[in-house]
């Protein structure tokens, strides 16, 4: 599954996306926060035994157009698409 978590820099945003991933899940992990994000990615990276398990980021503000185009774009590029 390809899936998008906004607030993933923290709180429950962050552990569903760690869920998710543990899961085998292809992750779209956003939020505004390029420094939490970069450390979401680098503690997955740390644990990665899993072969189709993927976690990317994308900083974006989901109160925007911007900000969920930015979203929709960075999810065609990485995984072809979404499906959660």
């Amino acid at each position: 599954l390809r899936v998008l978590i906004t607030g993933a820099s923290q709180g429950i945003g962050r552990a569903l996306a760690i869920a998710a991933w543990q899961r085998g899940m292809r992750v779209m992990a956003a939020a505004r926060s390029q420094q939490l994000l970069d450390e979401l990615q680098a503690e997955v990276m740390a644990k990665s035994s899993h072969t189709d398990a993927v976690l990317e980021i994308v900083v974006a503000d989901v109160s925007t157009a911007e900000g969920r185009q930015r979203m929709v774009d960075a999810a065609q590029q990485k995984f072809g698409g979404l499906d959660v």
